[in-house]
């Protein structure tokens, strides 16, 4: 997931519905109600859904791409600064959102969160890898999986 990501013109619903539409993905459909456990989780309802994309603050359009993301099931999710531009309590509902996802199967799946915020980058790791000028600096584990 990119920093900013792209999404299409229509609403939050038809951004949802068109990964469904790839010849990738036939074989799978568009989970409604997967969806708004997810928004309930975010403080958001259905209405949600009917939001035009153009009408999204930049942190409404982060969590409809990390809703298109998650809702595939992949075994490994690339979040490159996901809440760079965000404002802290939408950062916190995208840190929320990513967690729901990864405990409904924490044995089959992984997250990849680039931060340059140490706070963010503790909370949402049990794993933290620094770089310094292109080079591993330090490799820590959270203390509660040692």
């Amino acid at each position: 997931m990119h920093q900013r990501p792209p999404l299409l013109e229509g609403t939050v619903e038809e951004n949802l519905r068109y990964p469904f539409q790839l010849r990738v993905h036939h074989d799978r459909q568009f989970d409604a109600g997967r969806i708004e456990d997810w928004l309930k989780q975010l403080g958001r309802d259905r209405t949600f859904l009917t939001k035009k994309q153009s009408d999204l603050s930049g942190g409404e359009g982060q969590i409809v791409a990390l809703l298109r993301a998650v809702q595939l099931d992949p075994e490994i999710l690339l979040l490159d600064e996901p809440t760079a531009a965000l404002d802290r309590s939408t950062s916190a509902a995208v840190e929320r959102l990513v967690q729901l996802w990864y405990d409904e199967r924490p044995k089959e799946r992984a997250t990849v969160w680039v931060s340059h915020d140490l706070d963010q980058a503790a909370r949402a790791s049990d794993q933290r890898w620094t770089i310094e000028a292109g080079r591993l600096a330090a490799n820590t584990r959270h203390p509660n999986d040692e």
